[in-house]
């Protein structure tokens, strides 16, 4: 009898002690936190090109012998700077030839404008026959004519004389150097070809199925492998169409005050902002859990967690935006939300 007494209460005793192990067991330790709002960017991650749309080949425009070569490749130059001279001997001969041909005109019209106010006077007293009036009219408009010929003529060889240096266009760097002093060159035989860092551009191809997204004055934030510093830019053009080699869209951005380290024909890396979503709701990544029935995020009642079905949108640098289903400030679970359940018991500890 006494055997059996303490048996059976040993017996208790270990039922007890499973009771408290059981309910220890499930309680659920997680940390909590809460929705916040945030401006989210709905980004597109792309890569690009950095073009320059205003490189130029500079060409003769008079045929000419070289006189001196005054830049070379790799150079810097600005607007107006003279980067090699011509010799035009034959071109300011030429002027002074126009110049005295249009001086003899002068004197020659000068002349003949006279003759005709005396021609007219003396018709008027019928001292002369009026067909000789009329001819020497006819020759005063003849000399006319003639006399502005040759100011045209004189023009174009002052402008001739005057392309006896090759300027540069716009400010930029020589690239490449076709000419040395002593050469003689032709109309349109290329000289320098001038790449500018005023007017770069960054091109990138967007997939075919964002290409709907694409508009003009979106925001690029674009990077170079060695500088982690964005230059930002906007959507300043993109093709009409579809480039069907590889299903995307041509977009381009203008870049102003590109830093002197971003080259034409450099490689870029982007992110074009599609969307801003102002005051979105956004929690850890850790607090939203799936289950059969979809994305559930636990809230906390009392010492128990509260399954509460969301909807997300975007994820981003560790964060979810929910879209529907909770409201900022709630307080949810964090840490230990993969282990919980609807109406599970939760103990709650310092992260």
């Amino acid at each position: 009898m006494r055997f059996f007494l303490i048996s059976l209460l040993s017996l208790c005793l270990n039922q007890l002690a499973y009771a408290e192990d059981s309910s220890v067991q499930h309680s659920v330790k997680i940390t909590t936190t809460q929705g916040h709002t945030q401006t989210v960017e709905v980004i597109e991650h792309t890569f690009g090109r950095i073009v320059d749309t205003a490189s130029s080949t500079l060409a003769a425009e008079i045929p000419a012998r070289i006189t001196s070569v005054r830049v070379d490749v790799g150079d810097q130059v600005k607007k107006g700077q003279v980067l090699a001279t011509l010799d035009v001997t034959d071109r300011k001969l030429a002027v002074t030839t126009a110049r005295s041909k249009v001086k003899s005109l002068q004197a020659q019209h000068s002349n003949q404008v006279k003759v005709v106010a005396r021609y007219q006077k003396l018709n008027a007293q019928q001292f002369i026959a009026s067909s000789m009036l009329e001819q020497a009219q006819t020759q005063e408009i003849a000399l006319n004519k003639s006399l502005q010929a040759a100011r045209a003529q004189l023009k174009q060889a002052q402008y001739n004389a005057h392309r006896s240096r090759i300027i540069a266009p716009f400010s930029g760097t020589i690239q490449q150097r076709f000419i040395a002093a002593g050469d003689y060159i032709g109309i349109g035989k290329p000289v320098f070809k001038l790449v500018g860092k005023d007017n770069l551009t960054a091109e990138f191809n967007i997939p075919e199925t964002r290409s709907a997204r694409i508009h003009i004055g979106q925001e690029v934030r674009m990077y170079r492998a060695q500088n982690s510093q964005a230059i930002i830019a906007h959507i300043s053009e993109y093709s009409p169409a579809i480039n069907t080699r590889n299903n995307s869209l041509k977009v381009r951005a203008h870049i102003k005050d590109a830093p002197a380290s971003w080259y034409p024909g450099s490689s870029i890396s982007a992110d074009i902002v599609l969307e801003q979503h102002e005051h979105a709701v956004v929690v850890p990544e850790n607090c939203v859990v799936l289950r059969p029935q979809g994305d559930v995020i636990y809230g906390i009642d009392g010492n128990h967690a509260q399954a509460i079905p969301v909807h997300t949108g975007v994820h981003q640098q560790g964060m979810v935006e929910i879209t529907q289903g909770l409201a900022a400030g709630t307080s949810i679970a964090q840490t230990g939300a993969a282990f919980l359940s609807d109406k599970a018991t939760i103990l709650v500890v310092q992260p």
